[in-house]
This record gives C-alpha cells, structure tokens and sequence, in this order.
C-alpha cells in the first residue's frame, strides 16, 4: 500500500516507519505507537526522577505549563521530537538513549547513558565516519558491522566492569566469560558442622 507525506510517495516498512518515527511523525496504523509512547514515558520518568527533578521544576524549565508537562512525560498524545530534545537539555541527558530506550522498551537505558552519553557519542562517531567515508558505507556488509561494534562493545564491557568492580556496582557481562563458573554449577559450601 503507498501513502503519502509532505508530497513524497513511498512503501512502508520498517526503516521508513523508523524514519518517520525519529521525525516526529507517528502513522495513524501504526500497531507499535502506543508501546513506544509508554517506553517513552518510562524513560523520561526514569531519567526525571534519576536526577531528582519534580514535576513542577521540569515544566518551568521547559517552558510549558504543569499539566502539558505530565501529559507529555506520561505519554500522552504524539511524540514530539523537539520536546524530547528539551527534555534531554533540561536533564542533561543524553537524547540518543531516549529515543533508544523508546524504539527497544529499554527505560534504564536512558538512565545509564544520562551521564556518558554513550548513545550521543556512538552517533557523533557515526557521523565522523560518515562524513571520512561517504558512499563506500554502502559497501559494507551487515556482518562486518555487527562484529566490529559488538567488538567495540566487548571492550567497553570490560572497561565498565573494572570500574564498576572498585565502587561495588554490578554489572552483568554483555558476552559469557568462558573461564567464570556457569549459572548451573554449585559452589561448594563451607561445613557447618562443629
């Protein structure tokens, strides 16, 4: 079935769907906008609440009234892209990682990417490599792009264990370490026996 939007004829799919979607556009037939709008809620509360905002704070600083501004945490009516990018400049977020953690329902993503940036950074190195390499990305293969970011991932993996290990966080490893005892192995317990 084609549609149409600002003129331009096209089929859609998942990348189109995707596209409108970081637009700010939300198709009327769209199955998955009510779940995306409540991840969306979950994720601006989540980051709300991390830095210890109200809700009265937020809607000063973002320049709207009280109830626009829990209508639009709550995720009520359509997404509005400039607002989420208010809403990550108010909080010092880092916008990537909401609309991540709205496109995978991934609410805690947004909060551990608040401070690193991590998302924000990951697409500030997309676009430096865009602009080095231009259409040879074309040549890629889907493959070699997964292993060399889940590579990438690998090492920072190890980098947030080291230092989450001194401050007592515990981090769960994206990929098994063959040498760490398995979920099903018993660690021998001490006698109790006197």
């Amino acid at each position: 079935m084609d549609s149409s939007l600002d003129g331009h004829e096209f089929t859609p799919n998942v990348e189109t769907t995707t596209q409108l979607y970081l637009r700010g556009y939300m198709p009327k037939s769209d199955p998955n906008a009510a779940a995306r709008q409540a991840a969306l809620a979950k994720a601006l509360r989540a980051v709300r609440r991390h830095r210890r905002l109200g809700v009265g704070w937020m809607a000063w600083a973002m320049d709207m009234p009280v109830r626009t501004y829990q209508h639009f945490e709550a995720g009520k009516g359509r997404i509005n892209i400039e607002q989420v990018f208010r809403f990550a400049e108010v909080t010092d977020c880092d916008p990537i990682a909401l609309f991540i953690a709205t496109i995978n329902s991934a609410p805690q993503l947004a909060v551990r990417c608040a401070d690193n940036k991590l998302a924000l950074a990951l697409v500030k190195n997309l676009d430096a490599f865009d602009a080095e390499v231009g259409d040879s990305i074309l040549a890629l293969r889907a493959a070699t792009i997964q292993q060399v970011i889940g590579l990438a991932l690998d090492l920072l993996t190890i980098e947030a264990v080291t230092w989450a290990a001194p401050t007592g966080l515990r981090q769960k490893r994206r990929t098994p370490d063959p040498e760490a005892p398995q979920a099903d192995a018993v660690a021998p317990q001490a006698s109790t026996a006197k």
